[in-house]
């Protein structure tokens, strides 16, 4: 990641932690769903592991690119021995002869010329010295390395941009639930605030003795049974909310009222036909990778050819000397043709096996493609549907009531209305949202 980049995710983070500490809860009391995803796409765990893996993508490419230059080493030996390791003098000659002329010699010249008989070196010393060595050719593995690195870059980054897609709906989704939850707990509240109502009229037609005990008894039931939807409702809210928070990396009791009427509200939203799908491209990167892996593998069975220069400080004879040298070096790896016929055999299979995964995938894409079109225009359908039922329920609601209090009707008809009022309701509550949901999932395909 580049150094600015990571500089601005460390300052969003601290902005986004400082804002938590400083201000009150109330401050996220109207979060939209927008806001949820920015803060996701900052904080969320996920998409932080993601950051660090293109980092570390591109310090590997750093690494393979160092291959291309002279690669510098530095080498020193030092030591001292008991002993000399060469020690010889005239009293080791095998040959008697000849050790009999080099005494007489030694004896009338050697004194006079401050000659020792024996000779004693290597007692102790030192070698130093520098190399370089540039390679001229390594079969290709070189270059095929720094591909494949570069290659390594570029599915990282692919991968961070369909972790932020799968983030960003999975925020999508916890979002939208808990406003479905939390807009059915306001239809039990309107609901009950109706059937409060009725219950009221029909307590009075009970003691002026117009309306049978078992009608006050029917409207209670109802009551009562809405008092378990609403119960189970807010366990629903409470896990929702703390799927939600953890998925945007915020406490649970810092997420106040959400702010959708206006998104969920939004009947047409934009679509586009054309659709990038970034696992096609890493399923292209997964294929290349393994035809750069066979290649550096055909390198190593292949001649590895060098040139170097090196400068080199010895004192081994008790004398001080430095030299430089030239060389050039090459290794054929003639042993291993064997095992590398039956690595590429491998390779030629995995790579066969890649391409086969990739024509696979690529059609199921395809063909999800169609299937969330279709979905989509399905959602749209249900959503016009559900908005002239609603349209209807209240209108047959509206009818029930009067034709009850003119005693028409008994109460059953009444209570069935308002169910039916209620269910209508939340079925528009539920076909807005899977709108909602089926035109992100499909804009998020080209994202």
């Amino acid at each position: 990641m580049p150094v600015q980049k990571r500089n601005e995710v460390k300052l969003n983070r601290c902005l986004y932690i400082l804002i938590l500490l400083t201000a009150p809860l109330s401050l996220w009391g109207q979060l939209t769903v927008d806001d949820c995803v920015r803060m996701a796409q900052t904080n969320n765990m996920q998409m932080q592991q993601l950051e660090l893996e293109v980092a570390m993508a591109r310090e590997v490419q750093q690494q393979a690119f160092t291959k291309y230059f002279p690669q510098v080493g530095i080498y020193a030996i030092g030591y001292q021995s008991l002993r000399p390791m060469l020690d010889f003098g005239i009293e080791n000659i095998d040959n008697s002869g000849l050790r009999d002329l080099l005494s007489t010699l030694y004896g009338n010249y050697g004194a006079a010329l401050g000659m020792d008989n024996h000779i004693s070196l290597l007692q102790h010393g030192v070698v130093a010295g520098v190399t370089a060595v540039q390679p001229l050719y390594a079969g290709g593995q070189i270059v095929a390395g720094n591909r494949l690195a570069r290659l390594g870059v570029e599915a990282a980054e692919l991968k961070r941009q369909v972790g932020n897609r799968e983030t960003v709906w999975q925020v999508e989704q916890c979002y939208w639930l808990v406003v479905q939850l939390e807009s059915k707990r306001s239809t039990i509240a309107i609901a009950d605030s109706m059937l409060e109502r009725i219950e009221a009229d029909v307590q009075s037609a009970v003691d002026a003795g117009l309306a049978m005990p078992t009608d006050l008894l029917r409207v209670q039931m109802k009551r009562h049974e809405l008092s378990s939807q609403r119960e189970d409702l807010e366990n629903g809210i409470r896990l929702g909310r703390e799927a939600l928070a953890q998925s945007i990396g915020l406490q649970t009791d810092s997420i106040g009222e959400l702010d959708y009427e206006s998104t969920l509200l939004q009947t047409t939203m934009e679509t586009d036909s054309s659709i990038v799908r970034h696992e096609e491209d890493l399923l292209r990167l997964q294929v290349e990778a393994k035809r750069l892996e066979r290649r550096m593998e055909m390198g190593k069975s292949l001649p590895q050819i060098a040139v170097g220069a090196g400068y080199g400080y010895t004192n081994l004879f008790d004398r001080h000397s430095t030299n430089g040298t030239l060389f050039v070096t090459m290794q054929i790896p003639i042993s291993s043709w064997g095992e590398t016929v039956h690595k590429m055999r491998g390779l030629n299979y995995a790579i066969e096996a890649a391409e086969l995964q990739q024509r696979d995938l690529t059609e199921k894409m395809r063909l999800q493609e169609r299937q969330l079109s279709d979905k989509l225009a399905t959602a749209k359908n249900k959503l016009a549907s559900a908005e002239e039922s609603l349209r209807l329920s209240d209108e047959n609601y509206r009818l029930a009531k009067v034709a009850y209090e003119a005693g028409l009707v008994p109460m059953s008809e009444l209570l069935q209305a308002q169910t039916e009022w209620q269910r209508m309701h939340d079925a528009l509550t539920d076909a807005r949202i899977a709108y909602r949901l089926s035109v992100r999932e499909y804009q998020l395909l080209r994202e």
